[in-house]
């Protein structure tokens, strides 16, 4: 339930910018009663829906924060542009049939 300013985003955040980040102040924030709907939720479920952060909680914050760290940040960054490097690869040899 990481979905936002969760363990990757601050994550993430640590490993780019550990300056804009202060973990004294994060708290966990998961809406565990989405736990008991294994089929409507976020990405991932079969049923998704719009939401805004503040149908969760006031603080913007949906996911656990407070276990993240610079390493697994790291990780998720070269994941990412892994994943970028491939998929631009793919773009660029793609050709549309005709």
């Amino acid at each position: 339930m990481g979905i936002h300013g969760g363990h990757g985003e601050t994550s993430l955040l640590l490993h780019l910018r550990p300056d804009l980040v202060d973990l004294s102040a994060a708290e966990r924030a998961v809406p565990e009663h989405l736990l008991d709907t294994p089929m409507i939720g976020f990405a991932g479920t079969p049923v998704t829906f719009g939401w805004l952060s503040d149908d969760f909680g006031t603080g913007g914050v949906i996911g656990d924060p407070t276990r993240a760290n610079a390493a697994h940040g790291a990780a998720l960054f070269e994941a990412s542009l892994d994943q970028a490097a491939r998929a631009l690869g793919e773009v660029a040899r793609f050709r549309a049939a005709r």
